[in-house]
């Protein structure tokens, strides 16, 4: 997480950030969150969902991240998206990999980045993976003042 977002806690104005503008959900085992995915509208593309997943590090490749991205992808495509968007550093390996599985994307290089776009409508969207549960109690999508 330090490397990420350069501490090892998230504060409570990222969370509230994320809850104004997105829908969030997360993977827990047990009491103790190994994963989070957001999704919110992109400003003026209201076809197009912007993706954010963090999985903890000792947690990767045990696909928690791809139940969590199907189910914020689920979601999405329910309420009218076409498109996902990501971006991501070149250097992250294991996102650039997981979303590449997950279907055919479109990827833009920006410097040290790359904007990659997903179709939700190629994408499989069995249900969501047991430790992933959906909360009753979710924010519902706000409209997006600073995207």
């Amino acid at each position: 997480m330090r490397r990420r977002w350069g501490r090892t806690r998230v504060r409570r104005r990222d969370w509230e950030r994320l809850l104004t503008l997105s829908e969030c959900w997360v993977a827990a085992e047990g009491l103790v969150v190994v994963g989070l995915v957001s999704a919110g509208r992109v400003h003026n593309e209201p076809a197009t969902v912007d993706l954010g997943l963090q999985v903890a590090d000792q947690r990767h490749r045990r696909g928690i991240g791809t139940q969590l991205i199907r189910t914020a992808a689920g979601r999405a495509h329910a309420a009218g998206a076409y498109t996902m968007h990501a971006y991501v550093a070149r250097s992250n390996n294991p996102m650039l990999a997981l979303l590449r599985q997950l279907g055919p994307t479109a990827e833009r290089p920006d410097g040290a980045h790359l904007e990659v776009r997903l179709p939700l409508a190629l994408l499989a969207l069995p249900a969501a993976h047991p430790s992933v549960r959906q909360d009753c109690h979710a924010h519902p999508q706000r409209p997006d003042r600073n995207r």
